[in-house]
């Protein structure tokens, strides 16, 4: 009696009894290791390494030149968007608004003035449009200086988090300062390229694994955002962006990730290790256990995937397929069940 034991599709370990034949000298059983067949899944996989990075990344600057009057936040502290940075002195705005809002008053009561007496006839055309003119343009400072006033308080865009602050108290800042950077770390992306034998496999809006070796391997799921349709110069490969989920902002920019995407997935079909497929000339054969001796059997192949390769035709779920010792092997030769790695 021959004893397998194996589990599932992997290779499985057993020890077989002395065959009659064996027993009475007449030949070797050749000692091998086996797998038993069965339907599964099969599907490839395309493996590449990325970057983490912010899903938005903001320079903040002033709108205006002024003097730094206060400094709200520094590095690592959240910001929400409409929250202020920092803040430029304005007493010579408000200052500005107060006087402006004066003249504004006066021009208003004189214009109003005016029109009543154009209305009766009293004065010309011309001395109220003088009056008007001069209301608009009070009011157009006074429009200016309430928008250098709002553009002293220097605020964050976007909801983020503070990773540059390059402004200190009492400096002076212009519009070309990058005061600040604000990144939004809720999503992020994963930076990677593709080889030109894999982009087309890649499709916007696949779903793919993310494992963080910083993270203790973690596994993250994510979602193709963008793949650029050009190769890359200098490699002439194809940048790819991963989204991921970061509400817990575990995933910080610059870890590394390594990126994992399914395709061509083939359900409950049998496959086998591409080593224990036999080219005999315009053939292919494998050879399975029946009755303690090795059977050779013809077999036709479909894709193949990660070293596994689609039987679809020769092979039964239920087949004990032999994965070692095949260059010595033949077909009806006695074969003994060895442990894997013996």
């Amino acid at each position: 009696m021959l004893l397998i034991n194996i589990v599932g599709c992997n290779k499985s370990t057993a020890t077989s009894q002395p065959t009659q034949a064996n027993a009475n000298g007449q030949g070797q059983a050749q000692s091998v290791s086996v797998i038993k067949v069965n339907k599964s899944a099969l599907t490839n996989t395309i493996s590449v390494v990325g970057k983490i990075l912010p899903s938005e990344e903001i320079t903040v600057s002033p709108k205006s030149a002024g003097r730094v009057e206060s400094v709200q936040k520094d590095v690592g502290q959240e910001v929400s968007a409409g929250e202020v940075l920092m803040a430029l002195e304005s007493s010579d705005s408000a200052l500005q608004i107060e006087k402006t809002r004066i003249l504004l008053d006066d021009a208003k009561r004189n214009s109003d003035q005016k029109k009543t007496l154009l209305d009766s006839g009293a004065i010309s055309k011309s001395e109220f449009d003088t009056a008007l003119n001069t209301y608009n343009t009070y009011l157009l400072t006074m429009q200016q200086n309430e928008n250098d006033l709002a553009n002293a308080q220097v605020r964050s865009p976007i909801n983020g988090i503070v990773t540059a602050k390059n402004v200190g108290l009492g400096e002076t800042v212009s519009s070309s300062t990058a005061a600040y950077t604000i990144v939004n770390i809720d999503k992020v992306l994963v930076n990677a390229s593709l080889m030109e034998d894999e982009v087309n496999y890649v499709k916007v809006g696949q779903a793919v694994d993310i494992v963080v070796p910083a993270i203790s391997n973690q596994t993250y799921k994510g979602i193709v955002a963008k793949i650029s349709p050009y190769a890359s110069d200098k490699d002439k490969t194809y940048p790819m962006w991963v989204e991921v989920d970061n509400q817990k902002r575990v995933l910080k920019p610059g870890m590394f990730a390594e990126i994992k995407l399914k395709y061509n997935r083939l359900e409950a079909v049998i496959s086998v290790p591409k080593a224990a497929i036999v080219d005999k000339g315009d053939k292919k054969v494998v050879y399975v256990v029946n009755v303690d001796k090795a059977a050779e059997r013809p077999v036709k192949t479909g894709i193949d995937l990660n070293g596994m390769v689609e039987i679809t035709e020769g092979l039964n779920s239920g087949d004990i397929l032999i994965t070692s010792g095949l260059q010595t092997l033949k077909d009806g030769k006695s074969v003994s069940i060895k442990a894997e790695g013996k």
